[in-house]
C-alpha cells in the first residue's frame, strides 16, 4: 500500500501520543532556572503554537529580557 510513496509524514504529538506532561516537565526545569514560571490555562490555550510562541507569552507574562527563540530552543534542548 506504501510502496508509491517517498515518505510519510505523520504529526503523533497529541494526537497518539499525549505529550503535554514532557512538555510541561522541560519548562517547568528551564523557567526555574530564569524564576519564570507558567501558568497551566494560559500554556493550554498555546497549545499547538510553535515553541517559540509560548516562549514569548511566558517571558511577557513576566516582563523578563529573555529571547524567546533561544528559550525554546533551550527547552527543545531538553531543559
Amino acid at each position: 500500500m506504501y510502496e508509491r510513496y517517498a515518505g510519510l509524514i505523520f504529526d503523533m504529538d497529541g494526537t497518539i501520543l499525549d505529550t503535554e506532561p514532557t512538555h510541561r516537565k522541560a519548562w517547568k526545569e528551564v523557567l526555574g532556572r530564569y524564576g519564570m514560571r507558567f501558568d497551566e490555562q494560559a500554556m493550554v490555550a498555546l497549545n499547538g503554537s510553535p515553541t517559540w510562541r509560548i516562549a514569548q507569552a511566558i517571558i511577557e507574562s513576566h516582563e523578563a529580557d529573555l529571547d524567546p527563540h533561544l528559550l525554546a530552543r533551550e527547552k527543545n534542548a531538553g531543559g
